[in-house]
Parts: C-alpha cells; structure tokens; sequence
C-alpha cells in the first residue's frame, strides 16, 4: 500500500471512530507520518508527479488539436500547484505555445 493510502486509511479510522484506542491510535500514527519530512517530500512528489502528468497531457493535447485556450487551465494549474518543479518549467513553455 502506498504512503498516500495508507495515510488516508488512518485519516478515515481517526474521524470513524475518535473515541476509541483505534482511533486514536491512527490518529497518532497519521500525525507521526507528517512529520516526517522526508515522507511527507515523498508524498508531495508523488502528487506532483500523477497530477502533473495527467495536466501537461491534457495540455499538449489540446494545443495539438490547436485549442490553445482549452491548454491554458491545465497549465495553470501545474504553474499554481507546482511552482519550482520541472513540470512547471514545461507548462512555461507550453504556455508560450498557447500564444502563437
């Protein structure tokens, strides 16, 4: 199972059931998880890294098909979402192509 589902399956047993030793145990076991850095980097890439591509597609797709304007909200997206990553050096330059 990965990190991203198994925080999401302790998040879900914590609201569930707060009251309990098992609630509560997973609530304190997702709160030891985001605080590791390291993990937490993991996670976020991870995100970047699906979302991203799934955005840039979408983007490349459109700009192709030569719908530019239809490009320019995913590519925002990426820009918004994941400043400072390559996917955001892309979706710069992809932008520029939106305006040709």
């Amino acid at each position: 199972m990965s990190p991203v589902a198994v925080l999401k399956a302790l998040d879900a047993v914590a609201a569930k059931f707060p009251a309990t030793k098992a609630g509560q145990a997973a609530a304190d076991k997702a709160k030891a998880m985001r605080a590791d850095s390291a993990l937490m980097g993991k996670i976020q890439a991870d995100a970047a890294d699906k979302e991203c591509k799934g955005w840039l597609s979408m983007a490349r797709s459109f700009i192709k098909a030569g719908m530019p304007d239809k490009a320019k909200p995913y590519l925002d997206q990426v820009l918004q979402k994941y400043p400072g990553t390559t996917y955001a050096q892309e979706a710069k330059e992809l932008l520029g192509k939106t305006k040709e």
